[in-house]
């Protein structure tokens, strides 16, 4: 099942009130994700992870320790697909109705086993999406 699929029948089947993207630090697919080479069957799935990059490149270059650089890509990556869930029409359509689901995006730290929040609900970006994306429902 794809992922769309999956957070459709989540959205209006299960009628779910949370979506949580959550990645974690010290990723070896983020470290991948930098090295530019032809990486085979991975590249469609670093793809992602390097469009990020690409995006916030000046940002993530000026962090010079190495480690702290492929933290905060995971995060800006676990930002980005909290944003491609928020375009979903139907998840924008039920928020518009109820206002649920909300939409969280969270980082696992592996070495403590503590969670951090990347921002309660997205609610913010939510409000701010629909300059670009604003799928009210018809009916």
């Amino acid at each position: 099942m794809s992922r769309a699929a999956a957070h459709l029948s989540a959205v209006e089947c299960l009628r779910v009130k949370h979506i949580v993207t959550c990645g974690h630090d010290n990723c070896g697919g983020v470290k991948a994700s930098l090295d530019p080479s032809d990486m085979g069957q991975l590249n469609n799935w670093l793809r992602t992870l390097r469009d990020v990059y690409r995006l916030r490149m000046a940002e993530l270059d000026a962090i010079t320790d190495e480690h702290a650089r492929f933290d905060r890509l995971a995060e800006l990556n676990v930002l980005g697909q909290c944003m491609n869930v928020i375009k979903l029409d139907h998840v924008q359509k039920r928020r518009y109705k109820e206002r649920l689901p909300m939409i969280h995006g969270w980082i696992f730290d592996v070495r403590t086993g503590h969670l951090k929040d990347l921002g309660p609900g997205m609610e913010k970006e939510f409000m701010a999406i629909r300059k670009v994306y604003d799928l009210k429902p018809t009916v």
